[in-house]
């Protein structure tokens, strides 16, 4: 950028006559700056800074950007698992309900004497509270256990996390670039760059469902109808000979149960889900803006730049689910796979330094701020938005022609 200086011997009003002959040659000679003196003579006027002519350039820029990234929402899926446990009930020294058997109580037992009969005298009794009416002789006794399944159901957990993404970014631009005052240049442009960047939500693991086996003891009251007879005076023992001696029906004719109420033992089994989530961006950005460059020296100039984008987003998640039991096998997997792609709106401010090395080539440091529309999208219960808004520093090359 060409520059004439004034001189300060310029700012002396110098007459024609002053200037005549000998001496004027002199002054010219020693300061040529003076060589544009008019013919009429007076004071020759200061020449003002000058900028490039009106011009095209082409740029190339890369940068690295700190991008806000993406923030997830994982939820599992509630894959519900079938019964691992099949409650039962387990026979107590009681024995059953029906048939004969062997039954031993806290308070005696009942007991077949080898008769072929439904009767038998091998019985015993520890008090005679046991005679609870005429007719009637109870026996309370261990019932062994029952079993009952509780199962949880599925619940589904959810959990946030975000991840911050780093990319870099190279861009390409043209600008057209005219004089709006001495030292100021304007431009007008637009530009083209790329990234891409990846992110990764925490896994999620965690306990869906519990199935649980509880047992709980059984205590029975056996009622029997003596039909009338005199029973022995307690305690008493029979004999198992098969005859002779007072018999009893060998069966009770009516059992209650009584089913504790704490369990005396619990087996769990735990179902887990494991999640584990993934997506990758890639996106173009489309730019037009406009532009000021203030020249400071010589080679030096301050520049700033405001400008609109679309961005193009292309992302692709890819998530793993697996549904196992805690100590055992994998019961169910499931994998997802999903390309989108979405166009967002969005600006950015830069500002920076430019350095002329050559007539047509400079070079440039610069800051820049972008902010960019969210973009969101949901695969199954799960769901992330992608924000590409963040800063960058970057430099680049100029070519003027």
């Amino acid at each position: 950028m060409k520059r004439i200086s004034l001189s300060l011997f310029a700012l002396t009003a110098l007459s024609p006559s002053l200037l005549a002959g000998g001496a004027a040659k002199e002054a010219l000679e020693a300061h040529p700056s003076l060589q544009s003196h008019s013919a009429k003579g007076g004071i020759i006027p200061a020449a003002t800074s000058t900028s490039p002519e009106d011009h095209l350039s082409f740029r190339f820029n890369l940068s690295a950007r700190s991008i806000n990234g993406i923030d997830f929402q994982t939820r599992s899926s509630g894959f519900d698992a079938a019964p691992v446990f099949t409650p039962a009930d387990s026979l107590g020294a009681a024995g059953p309900e029906s048939g004969e058997a062997d039954r031993t109580y806290t308070d005696g037992f009942v007991r077949p004497d080898g008769a072929t009969d439904s009767r038998t005298a091998f019985f015993q009794t520890t008090s005679s509270s046991q005679e609870v009416a005429p007719n009637l002789l109870r026996f309370t006794g261990d019932g062994g256990t029952t079993q009952s399944l509780r199962d949880s159901g599925t619940n589904p957990l959810t959990a946030r996390s975000s991840e911050d993404g780093d990319s870099v970014v190279p861009t390409l631009g043209f600008d057209f670039h005219f004089n709006i005052a001495p030292r100021v240049t304007q431009r007008y442009g637009i530009s083209l760059s790329f990234g891409s960047f990846d992110g990764t939500a925490n896994p999620l693991s965690a306990i869906t469902q519990t199935q649980t086996l509880d047992t709980f003891s059984r205590t029975v009251i056996d009622d029997y109808d003596v039909g009338g007879i005199i029973l022995p005076t307690a305690p008493y023992t029979g004999n198992n000979t098969g005859t002779g001696g007072v018999t009893i029906p060998n069966r009770p004719f009516n059992r209650e149960t009584i089913v504790g109420n704490t369990p005396i033992n619990s087996v769990t089994a735990d179902f887990v889900s494991n999640i584990r989530q993934k997506v990758g961006v890639r996106f173009i950005t489309l730019g037009a803006h406009t532009g000021f460059d203030y020249e400071i020296n010589r080679n030096t100039f301050l520049t700033s730049e405001i400008g609109i984008t679309s961005n193009i987003i292309m992302h692709r998640t890819s998530q793993r689910e697996t549904f196992s039991q805690v100590g055992g096998g994998t019961l169910e997997t499931q994998n997802t796979s999903v390309d989108e792609m979405d166009i967002a709106l969005g600006f950015y401010l830069q500002g920076g330094l430019r350095y002329q090395l050559t007539e047509d080539v400079s070079i440039e440091g610069f800051g820049r701020y972008d902010y960019v529309d969210n973009v969101s999208n949901s695969v199954g219960p799960n769901s992330y938005d992608i924000d590409l808004s963040g800063f960058s520093i970057g430099a680049g090359i100029r070519y003027a022609f």
